[in-house]
């Protein structure tokens, strides 16, 4: 398989909750790097991966998902043999992504969607319209209701209602976002701008910049 965007490039990481393994990607290498952390080596290399681009643990620790955007499927692992359990196929563009109980939200960059899958059944429930190359950075907020999406072409982030299912507000101030946090109490984003080379704070209630930190 050609990679399907090889232009957009960034590198991922995700720690399990006991910190014992890290799994490691960056988008234009097909290789996955897994290590041990306590002894501090790499045990394992994956392959049959074209354009990397998310990784996240399950929720049980018991396994961890990566997509591809070149090969349009979000992969799930495990996390004692590394052999794959299942994959679910989102379409050419599936970039970053967030687990929420049996939810999970992926963003698709090409088809400027976010698709919102059963991972009971890993099949799709539906898909939402409404963004501009959505890429790494997607969160669900503590309470669990709200998704909060990075529109990097938007230079935005746009939130949506999961009652809804529709985007019900629009944070400005981030261009070129492609990296947000949501503080415990959902009141303020984060946002990395890598157009101004800043971390934005925003007011989720006001959609204002209250801070920007120079990186």
């Amino acid at each position: 398989t050609q990679p399907f965007d090889a232009a957009i490039k960034n590198n991922s990481l995700a720690i399990n909750d006991s910190e014992t393994l890290a799994v490691a990607a960056i988008s234009s290498e097909s290789a996955i790097r897994i290590y041990n952390l306590p002894n501090q080596q790499l045990i394992a290399k994956l392959t049959g991966y074209v354009t990397p681009r998310n990784i996240e643990f399950a929720a049980d620790g018991k396994s961890f998902y990566i997509s591809d955007s070149s090969l349009g499927i979000v992969r799930q692992v495990a996390s004692t043999d590394f052999k794959t359990i299942r994959e679910i196929a989102i379409g050419q563009g599936a970039f970053g992504f967030a687990i929420h109980d049996n939810r999970m939200f992926v963003n698709n960059e090409a088809a400027n969607t976010v698709s919102v899958v059963d991972l009971r059944t890993g099949k799709l429930k539906l898909t939402i319209n409404g963004f501009n190359e959505p890429r790494q950075g997607i969160k669900v907020g503590p309470s669990g209701r709200y998704v909060y999406v990075t529109n990097f072409k938007g230079d935005d982030v746009r939130v949506i209602d999961s009652e809804s299912w529709k985007i019900v507000k629009t944070l400005n101030g981030v261009p070129g976002v492609r990296a947000i946090s949501i503080s415990p109490d959902e009141s303020k984003l984060y946002g990395a701008s890598s157009t101004s080379n800043s971390l934005r704070v925003i007011s989720i209630k006001n959609n204002q910049i209250l801070n920007s930190i120079t990186t």
